[in-house]
């Protein structure tokens, strides 16, 4: 096991949360949105059992499509076996935002995209 720079990865997925989000919806994230990613891939041995639950629940709770109601907007992924994504969140920024990152099929990464209007 090695430690990982998380610092790095956060970076790139907050790149990439904004380039998807453009791409759903043909806007920009606002300002106020706040953004977290959870990596479902990387194992940590100071996690509490709560973090596990929470980790392995969440992945749960979005493995599916979004309903329509959440259905933020899609893109379109040029390769789905290599990446594929879905987003999570009602048009026009009226909720919170929920992206679930899928590459290869195996590192799973979900980005919370959060708005202190809706927390």
């Amino acid at each position: 096991m090695y430690k990982v720079d998380t610092a790095r990865f956060d970076g790139f997925f907050n790149a990439l949360s904004y380039g998807v989000v453009f791409k759903a919806c043909g806007e920009r994230l606002p300002a106020q949105y706040s953004i977290g990613h959870v990596y479902h891939s990387f194992r940590d041995p100071g996690e509490t059992p709560e973090e596990k639950e929470f980790k392995k629940s969440l992945l749960s709770s979005y493995s599916g499509e979004p309903m329509a109601v959440l259905d933020f907007g899609r893109v379109h992924a040029l390769n789905t076996s290599v990446y594929s994504v879905k987003v999570f969140g009602i048009a026009g920024f009226r909720s919170s935002i929920t992206i679930v990152h899928d590459f290869f099929g195996v590192f799973r990464v979900t980005s919370m995209l959060t708005s202190p209007d809706y927390s």
